[in-house]
């Protein structure tokens, strides 16, 4: 569990705001900060995790997100 906090706290210090969702992570941000943070995230898992995977499905531009 330390290694997942791990990660989620380098989204947080990324400014990405990960929100936790069934089985999953929601980030936001740029598509820049993102790929940044998924190259930390995975450097981070192959140095201190045996296994891992990493899914990611992004959306740009989503109609279902208020531009409010």
């Amino acid at each position: 569990m330390k290694d997942i906090e791990q990660i989620v706290n380098m989204a947080e210090a990324k400014g990405l705001n990960p929100e936790g969702m069934h089985y999953a992570t929601k980030l936001s941000g740029s598509v820049n900060d993102l790929f940044d943070y998924f190259n930390e995230a995975l450097s981070y898992a192959h140095e201190h995790i045996r296994h891992y995977v990493m899914e990611v499905t992004i959306s740009v531009n989503s109609p279902s997100v208020s531009s409010n």
